[in-house]
Protein backbone atom coordinates (compact mmCIF):
# COMPACT_ATOMS: atom_id res chain seq x y z
CA UNK A 1 0.00 0.00 0.00
CA UNK A 2 2.96 2.36 0.92
CA UNK A 3 4.35 1.82 -2.73
CA UNK A 4 1.02 1.89 -4.93
CA UNK A 5 -1.79 3.94 -2.59
CA UNK A 6 0.37 7.07 -3.69
CA UNK A 7 -0.24 6.69 -7.37
CA UNK A 8 -3.46 5.59 -7.25
CA UNK A 9 -4.28 8.71 -5.47
CA UNK A 10 -2.33 11.22 -7.72
CA UNK A 11 -3.57 9.54 -10.86
CA UNK A 12 -7.35 9.52 -9.62
CA UNK A 13 -6.85 13.36 -8.61
CA UNK A 14 -5.64 13.80 -11.85
CA UNK A 15 -8.32 16.68 -12.84
CA UNK A 16 -6.70 18.92 -9.90
CA UNK A 17 -3.19 18.29 -10.80
CA UNK A 18 -1.32 21.20 -12.80
CA UNK A 19 1.92 19.61 -14.17
CA UNK A 20 5.00 21.39 -13.64
CA UNK A 21 6.96 19.96 -17.03
CA UNK A 22 4.39 21.54 -19.36
CA UNK A 23 4.27 23.29 -21.86
CA UNK A 24 7.92 21.38 -22.76
CA UNK A 25 8.52 24.07 -26.01
CA UNK A 26 6.61 26.96 -26.42
CA UNK A 27 2.87 26.26 -28.71
CA UNK A 28 2.90 22.74 -27.57
CA UNK A 29 0.39 22.46 -24.60
CA UNK A 30 0.55 18.92 -22.82
CA UNK A 31 -2.81 16.27 -23.38
CA UNK A 32 -3.97 14.55 -20.91
CA UNK A 33 -1.61 11.07 -21.22
CA UNK A 34 1.17 13.68 -21.06
CA UNK A 35 0.36 14.94 -17.55
CA UNK A 36 -0.99 11.77 -16.39
CA UNK A 37 2.67 10.46 -17.47
CA UNK A 38 4.36 13.32 -15.92
CA UNK A 39 2.16 12.78 -12.24
CA UNK A 40 2.66 8.99 -12.67
CA UNK A 41 6.58 9.94 -13.26
CA UNK A 42 6.84 12.54 -10.40
CA UNK A 43 4.84 10.41 -7.85
CA UNK A 44 7.23 7.46 -9.15
CA UNK A 45 10.23 9.14 -7.70
CA UNK A 46 9.01 10.70 -5.03
CA UNK A 47 8.48 6.63 -3.74
CA UNK A 48 11.89 5.32 -4.92
CA UNK A 49 13.26 8.17 -2.90
CA UNK A 50 11.95 6.55 0.07
CA UNK A 51 11.99 2.71 -0.40
CA UNK A 52 15.73 3.95 -0.76
CA UNK A 53 16.16 5.03 2.32
CA UNK A 54 14.81 2.16 3.78
CA UNK A 55 16.81 0.03 1.73
CA UNK A 56 19.77 1.35 3.12
CA UNK A 57 19.00 1.82 6.48
CA UNK A 58 18.74 -2.02 6.89
CA UNK A 59 21.86 -2.49 4.66
CA UNK A 60 24.04 -2.96 8.08
CA UNK A 61 24.38 -5.92 10.02
CA UNK A 62 23.57 -6.11 13.15
CA UNK A 63 25.52 -3.63 14.98
CA UNK A 64 24.11 -0.26 13.15
CA UNK A 65 22.36 2.25 15.61
CA UNK A 66 19.15 1.83 13.73
CA UNK A 67 19.09 -1.94 14.80
CA UNK A 68 20.06 -1.31 18.09
CA UNK A 69 17.18 1.64 18.82
CA UNK A 70 14.37 -1.06 17.89
CA UNK A 71 15.34 -2.58 21.37
CA UNK A 72 16.31 -5.97 20.45
CA UNK A 73 13.38 -6.37 17.92
CA UNK A 74 14.71 -5.99 14.82
CA UNK A 75 18.07 -7.67 13.66
CA UNK A 76 19.63 -9.37 10.44
CA UNK A 77 17.00 -11.58 10.34
CA UNK A 78 14.26 -9.39 10.09
CA UNK A 79 15.88 -6.50 8.48
CA UNK A 80 17.51 -8.95 5.74
CA UNK A 81 14.26 -9.66 3.72
CA UNK A 82 12.89 -5.89 4.44
CA UNK A 83 16.15 -4.38 3.27
CA UNK A 84 15.41 -6.83 -0.13
CA UNK A 85 11.82 -5.61 -0.11
CA UNK A 86 12.48 -1.98 -0.41
CA UNK A 87 15.81 -2.69 -2.85
CA UNK A 88 12.64 -4.48 -5.00
CA UNK A 89 10.33 -1.54 -4.72
CA UNK A 90 13.19 1.18 -5.30
CA UNK A 91 14.14 -1.00 -8.23
CA UNK A 92 10.41 -0.71 -9.47
CA UNK A 93 9.44 2.54 -8.97
CA UNK A 94 12.71 4.21 -10.90
CA UNK A 95 11.82 1.79 -13.79
CA UNK A 96 8.31 3.45 -13.37
CA UNK A 97 9.64 7.02 -13.40
CA UNK A 98 11.71 6.54 -15.88
CA UNK A 99 8.94 4.76 -18.34
CA UNK A 100 6.37 7.58 -17.61
CA UNK A 101 9.09 10.44 -18.68
CA UNK A 102 9.90 8.34 -21.50
CA UNK A 103 6.49 8.48 -22.52
CA UNK A 104 6.17 12.07 -21.48
CA UNK A 105 9.28 13.63 -23.61
CA UNK A 106 7.98 11.74 -26.75
CA UNK A 107 4.35 12.36 -26.51
CA UNK A 108 4.92 15.97 -26.00
CA UNK A 109 7.65 16.64 -28.58
CA UNK A 110 8.21 13.02 -30.30
CA UNK A 111 11.91 12.08 -30.98
CA UNK A 112 13.83 15.13 -30.96
CA UNK A 113 12.31 16.01 -28.01
CA UNK A 114 13.11 12.55 -25.99
CA UNK A 115 16.50 13.61 -27.10
CA UNK A 116 17.15 16.83 -26.18
CA UNK A 117 16.01 16.04 -23.05
CA UNK A 118 17.20 13.30 -21.59
CA UNK A 119 20.53 13.30 -23.58
CA UNK A 120 23.68 15.88 -23.11
CA UNK A 121 22.90 16.55 -26.59
CA UNK A 122 24.04 20.48 -27.74
CA UNK A 123 21.18 22.76 -27.83
CA UNK A 124 20.33 24.59 -31.06
CA UNK A 125 22.02 27.95 -29.62
CA UNK A 126 25.25 25.91 -28.11
CA UNK A 127 24.25 26.93 -24.92
CA UNK A 128 24.65 23.36 -22.26
CA UNK A 129 22.17 21.75 -22.35
CA UNK A 130 21.41 21.62 -18.15
CA UNK A 131 18.19 19.60 -18.54
CA UNK A 132 19.60 16.53 -20.69
CA UNK A 133 22.61 16.41 -18.44
CA UNK A 134 21.04 16.19 -15.33
CA UNK A 135 18.26 13.52 -17.13
CA UNK A 136 21.04 11.71 -18.61
CA UNK A 137 22.27 10.88 -15.22
CA UNK A 138 18.57 9.65 -14.55
CA UNK A 139 19.33 7.23 -17.73
CA UNK A 140 22.95 6.13 -16.77
CA UNK A 141 21.45 5.58 -13.06
CA UNK A 142 18.03 3.11 -14.34
CA UNK A 143 20.97 1.16 -16.85
CA UNK A 144 22.67 0.18 -13.30
CA UNK A 145 19.47 -0.77 -12.05
CA UNK A 146 19.33 -4.00 -14.68
CA UNK A 147 22.44 -5.39 -13.70
CA UNK A 148 21.79 -4.93 -10.14
CA UNK A 149 18.43 -5.90 -10.07
CA UNK A 150 19.05 -9.09 -11.78
CA UNK A 151 22.09 -10.16 -9.85
CA UNK A 152 19.13 -9.67 -7.08
CA UNK A 153 17.32 -12.52 -8.24
CA UNK A 154 17.31 -15.57 -6.15
CA UNK A 155 18.11 -17.62 -8.61
CA UNK A 156 21.19 -15.59 -9.91
CA UNK A 157 22.12 -15.32 -6.41
CA UNK A 158 22.08 -18.64 -5.29
CA UNK A 159 23.90 -19.92 -8.34
CA UNK A 160 26.88 -17.30 -8.10
CA UNK A 161 26.82 -16.18 -4.63
CA UNK A 162 30.50 -14.95 -4.86
CA UNK A 163 29.73 -13.12 -7.49
CA UNK A 164 26.95 -11.30 -5.75
CA UNK A 165 28.76 -10.36 -2.93
CA UNK A 166 31.77 -8.83 -4.71
CA UNK A 167 29.34 -6.72 -7.13
CA UNK A 168 26.18 -5.62 -5.18
CA UNK A 169 27.65 -3.27 -3.26
CA UNK A 170 29.93 -1.54 -5.60
CA UNK A 171 27.03 -1.41 -8.20
CA UNK A 172 24.86 -0.01 -5.90
CA UNK A 173 26.99 2.94 -4.96
CA UNK A 174 26.82 3.68 -8.63
CA UNK A 175 23.77 3.22 -8.77
CA UNK A 176 22.83 5.66 -5.76
CA UNK A 177 25.65 8.29 -7.11
CA UNK A 178 24.11 8.13 -9.83
CA UNK A 179 20.76 8.84 -8.57
CA UNK A 180 22.45 12.40 -6.60
CA UNK A 181 23.42 13.67 -9.88
CA UNK A 182 20.42 13.25 -11.05
CA UNK A 183 17.94 14.42 -8.32
CA UNK A 184 20.19 16.09 -5.41
CA UNK A 185 17.24 15.56 -3.01
CA UNK A 186 17.66 12.22 -2.85
CA UNK A 187 20.76 12.15 -0.96
CA UNK A 188 18.12 13.36 2.07
CA UNK A 189 17.28 9.83 2.26
CA UNK A 190 20.18 8.33 1.39
CA UNK A 191 23.33 9.62 3.73
CA UNK A 192 21.47 8.63 7.03
CA UNK A 193 21.63 4.79 5.95
CA UNK A 194 25.42 5.00 3.85
CA UNK A 195 26.42 6.99 7.14
CA UNK A 196 25.04 3.59 9.74
CA UNK A 197 26.38 1.04 7.19
CA UNK A 198 29.81 2.90 6.82
CA UNK A 199 29.95 3.24 10.86
CA UNK A 200 28.98 -0.11 11.62
CA UNK A 201 31.41 -1.27 8.35
CA UNK A 202 34.06 0.60 10.34
CA UNK A 203 33.63 -1.11 13.96
CA UNK A 204 34.15 -4.42 12.66
CA UNK A 205 38.06 -3.75 11.81
CA UNK A 206 39.70 -3.66 15.13
CA UNK A 207 36.90 -3.59 17.55
CA UNK A 208 35.87 -6.92 19.26
CA UNK A 209 32.23 -8.07 19.41
CA UNK A 210 29.62 -8.91 22.00
CA UNK A 211 31.11 -12.38 22.32
CA UNK A 212 35.23 -11.30 22.09
CA UNK A 213 35.73 -11.92 18.99
CA UNK A 214 36.14 -9.24 16.00
CA UNK A 215 37.37 -8.78 12.30
CA UNK A 216 40.30 -11.94 12.70
CA UNK A 217 41.25 -15.48 11.06
CA UNK A 218 41.07 -17.98 13.38
CA UNK A 219 41.26 -21.88 13.45
CA UNK A 220 38.15 -23.86 13.33
CA UNK A 221 37.88 -27.32 13.99
CA UNK A 222 34.69 -29.44 13.22
CA UNK A 223 32.51 -32.97 13.38
CA UNK A 224 29.94 -34.60 11.85
CA UNK A 225 26.91 -35.02 14.55
CA UNK A 226 26.05 -38.89 13.35
CA UNK A 227 22.56 -40.20 12.94
CA UNK A 228 21.18 -36.74 12.13
CA UNK A 229 19.39 -35.71 8.90
CA UNK A 230 21.46 -34.11 6.17
CA UNK A 231 24.18 -34.64 7.93
CA UNK A 232 24.46 -32.38 10.67
CA UNK A 233 28.23 -31.01 11.55
CA UNK A 234 29.17 -28.76 14.65
CA UNK A 235 31.68 -26.22 13.65
CA UNK A 236 33.97 -24.62 16.65
CA UNK A 237 35.75 -21.38 16.04
CA UNK A 238 38.59 -21.10 18.60
CA UNK A 239 38.89 -17.31 19.34
CA UNK A 240 41.54 -18.10 22.41
CA UNK A 241 41.19 -15.95 25.55
CA UNK A 242 38.52 -13.44 24.41
CA UNK A 243 35.82 -16.54 24.73
CA UNK A 244 32.95 -16.12 27.32
CA UNK A 245 33.09 -18.08 30.07
CA UNK A 246 29.81 -19.97 30.11
CA UNK A 247 28.51 -23.07 27.93
CA UNK A 248 24.77 -21.36 27.11
CA UNK A 249 23.78 -20.60 24.41
CA UNK A 250 23.65 -16.71 23.59
CA UNK A 251 20.63 -14.62 23.47
CA UNK A 252 20.24 -14.35 19.91
CA UNK A 253 23.94 -14.09 18.49
CA UNK A 254 25.32 -14.46 14.98
CA UNK A 255 28.13 -14.13 13.18
CA UNK A 256 29.66 -13.87 9.45
CA UNK A 257 31.77 -16.47 8.63
CA UNK A 258 33.91 -17.22 5.89
CA UNK A 259 35.78 -20.65 5.54
CA UNK A 260 39.06 -20.02 3.62
CA UNK A 261 39.30 -23.55 1.92
CA UNK A 262 36.14 -22.43 0.19
CA UNK A 263 36.77 -19.24 -1.37
CA UNK A 264 35.57 -15.72 -0.78
CA UNK A 265 32.02 -16.37 -0.01
CA UNK A 266 30.33 -14.72 3.40
CA UNK A 267 27.66 -16.28 5.31
CA UNK A 268 25.73 -16.07 8.29
CA UNK A 269 25.88 -18.73 11.26
CA UNK A 270 23.92 -18.58 14.21
CA UNK A 271 26.11 -19.14 17.58
CA UNK A 272 24.79 -22.02 19.72
CA UNK A 273 27.42 -21.85 22.55
CA UNK A 274 30.17 -19.95 23.26
CA UNK A 275 33.31 -20.08 26.07
CA UNK A 276 33.41 -23.07 28.28
CA UNK A 277 35.18 -26.72 27.33
CA UNK A 278 34.79 -24.77 23.37
CA UNK A 279 36.88 -22.09 23.80
CA UNK A 280 35.24 -19.80 21.08
CA UNK A 281 32.20 -20.13 19.72
CA UNK A 282 30.09 -22.95 18.14
CA UNK A 283 27.83 -23.31 14.88
CA UNK A 284 25.58 -26.04 13.73
CA UNK A 285 25.57 -26.47 9.94
CA UNK A 286 23.39 -28.83 7.96
CA UNK A 287 24.49 -30.05 4.55
CA UNK A 288 20.88 -29.18 3.25
CA UNK A 289 21.36 -25.51 3.52
CA UNK A 290 22.89 -25.05 0.13
CA UNK A 291 25.91 -25.84 -2.33
CA UNK A 292 28.18 -23.80 0.47
CA UNK A 293 26.50 -25.60 3.51
CA UNK A 294 27.11 -29.11 1.76
CA UNK A 295 30.80 -28.57 0.81
CA UNK A 296 31.38 -26.68 3.98
CA UNK A 297 30.43 -30.24 5.50
CA UNK A 298 31.98 -32.57 3.22
CA UNK A 299 35.22 -30.50 4.15
CA UNK A 300 34.40 -30.90 8.33
CA UNK A 301 33.76 -34.78 7.08
CA UNK A 302 37.30 -34.53 5.31
CA UNK A 303 39.38 -32.26 7.68
CA UNK A 304 39.92 -31.60 10.69
CA UNK A 305 40.28 -28.36 11.38
CA UNK A 306 40.85 -25.19 8.77
CA UNK A 307 41.23 -21.53 8.73
CA UNK A 308 38.09 -19.44 9.07
CA UNK A 309 37.91 -15.39 8.96
CA UNK A 310 35.08 -14.33 11.29
CA UNK A 311 32.84 -11.02 11.57
CA UNK A 312 31.13 -10.33 14.72
CA UNK A 313 29.13 -11.59 16.69
CA UNK A 314 25.97 -9.17 15.82
CA UNK A 315 22.87 -9.43 17.55
CA UNK A 316 19.72 -10.87 16.28
CA UNK A 317 16.20 -9.26 16.87
CA UNK A 318 13.25 -11.00 18.48
CA UNK A 319 13.42 -9.13 21.40
CA UNK A 320 14.54 -9.52 24.54
CA UNK A 321 14.15 -13.20 25.26
CA UNK A 322 16.45 -15.70 27.57
CA UNK A 323 16.19 -19.37 28.48
CA UNK A 324 17.91 -18.37 31.83
CA UNK A 325 14.87 -16.26 33.18
CA UNK A 326 16.76 -13.02 33.39
CA UNK A 327 14.27 -10.42 32.02
CA UNK A 328 11.58 -12.56 33.91
CA UNK A 329 12.54 -11.88 37.71
CA UNK A 330 15.46 -14.30 38.13
CA UNK A 331 13.12 -17.33 37.51
CA UNK A 332 14.45 -20.60 36.04
CA UNK A 333 13.16 -21.54 32.81
CA UNK A 334 12.32 -24.93 31.49
CA UNK A 335 12.29 -25.74 27.63
CA UNK A 336 10.66 -29.12 26.50
CA UNK A 337 11.84 -30.53 23.28
CA UNK A 338 9.42 -33.38 21.38
CA UNK A 339 11.32 -35.89 19.09
CA UNK A 340 11.27 -39.24 17.93
CA UNK A 341 14.19 -41.24 16.98
CA UNK A 342 15.31 -38.23 14.99
CA UNK A 343 16.64 -36.42 18.26
CA UNK A 344 19.00 -39.72 19.07
CA UNK A 345 21.92 -37.80 16.93
CA UNK A 346 21.43 -34.25 18.93
CA UNK A 347 21.97 -35.99 22.39
CA UNK A 348 25.46 -35.61 22.56
CA UNK A 349 25.39 -32.16 21.49
CA UNK A 350 22.18 -31.37 23.70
Amino acid sequence: ALNTAPIAAAVAALHLTMSDSCPVAPGRPCDTPSILADVVGLTSARLARLDLGVCLLLAARGEAAVLHATGGYLGYSEAQPLHRAAGWWCAGQSALHSLAYFFFYLRAGGAASLWQACFPAPLPDGSLNRLGLVNFMGVVAIAVCGPLALSALPLVRRRCYHAFQRLHMPVALLFVTCCALHDLAILTFAVPGLAFWYVEWRGRGGRKGVLGCSLRRFTATARLLPGTSGPWAELTIHCGGAALGHDAAPRGEWVSLRALPLGTEWHPLSVTSAGGRAAGLSALVSARGGDWTKALVHLCATTGSFEVELAGPFPFGGGPWSLSGGGGGGEPALLLLAGGTGVTGWLPAL
